[in-house]
């Protein structure tokens, strides 16, 4: 097979895809589920079987078709039926809550708290710091999410007179 074609087979197979993913819309690319991650690795997979004329263009644009249909029926289930949502994209999960490590959850997460530590030291919270954390979720695609504990604001005249009370 020539360079030329080879060229063509690329240009047609990524206007193909692009449209497909345009068509079932932004989520797909916006939000990262371990079923996307599936879907991004089969089609990559198909569209090498089209670059080098393992399959031709009518099989290629049915298989991915019909798989971008599939992920596109089952966003619109998980929209509907959060057990479904919870299932295919996962769950945020504590990790942390009041300065303190929940070792179950990074168990589960199979997440060790050395690593813990160097994520929230990326984000400026050393270990000496954890106590001023009221909560770390592990959310669905990896990222961690912190929520510091309330800090104490300026004291008022008025805080002053409760106390007196």
């Amino acid at each position: 097979m020539g360079l030329v074609a080879i060229a063509v087979r690329a240009l047609a197979g990524y206007v193909f895809l692009l449209v497909l993913m345009r068509a079932s819309g932004k989520r797909s690319v916006a939000h990262s589920s371990p079923f996307d991650f599936v879907m991004a690795l089969i089609l990559g997979d198909l569209i090498d079987d089209l670059l080098w004329a393992e399959v031709g263009f009518a099989q290629f644009a049915v298989a991915a078709g019909t798989l971008v249909v599939v992920e596109t029926a089952v966003a619109v289930a998980q929209a509907r039926w959060r057990p479904l949502h919870a299932w295919v994209t996962g769950e945020p999960l504590a990790v942390l809550r009041d300065g303190r490590p929940i070792l179950d959850a990074l168990r589960r997460e199979r997440f060790r708290e050395g690593e813990l530590a160097a994520h929230l030291r990326a984000r400026g919270v050393d270990r000496e710091r954890w106590d001023d954390l009221r909560l770390v979720l592990m959310e669905a695609g990896g990222a961690l999410s912190v929520s510091k504990a309330r800090e104490a604001g300026a004291v008022e005249r008025r805080d002053l007179a409760r106390g007196r009370g």
